[in-house]
């Protein structure tokens, strides 16, 4: 049985407040979009929403470390609506940093 495909449209807007000196950003935001499936000719569409909390640690003017929370509700799933939880981490790069 082949796998189901699967195309993630996900935005965000966020709030950061640097704490301290500034290296220290936490953020806190909403997330929504589209999830799209398909097996063959069977295609179903989902929507993701939610929300995101984190922290970016600046490392330099141009880099930053990043970890985040999301948890999102996905709606129009046809066994019911369920929830998504992830845990990120990674590297932003900054193209201006004011």
């Amino acid at each position: 049985v082949r796998e189901l495909d699967s195309v993630d449209l996900l935005g965000a807007t966020t709030w950061s407040r640097p704490v301290g000196c500034g290296r220290w950003v936490p953020f806190a935001g909403v997330l929504g979009g589209i999830r799209r499936e398909w097996l063959g000719s069977f295609r179903e569409s989902r929507f993701p929403v939610g929300g995101v909390v984190g922290v970016r640690a600046v490392a330099g003017p141009h880099s930053a470390f990043r970890a985040e929370y999301q948890h999102l509700r996905i709606l129009g799933d046809p066994s019911g609506d369920r929830s998504e939880h992830q845990v990120l981490f990674g590297l932003s790069l900054l193209l201006r940093n004011d």
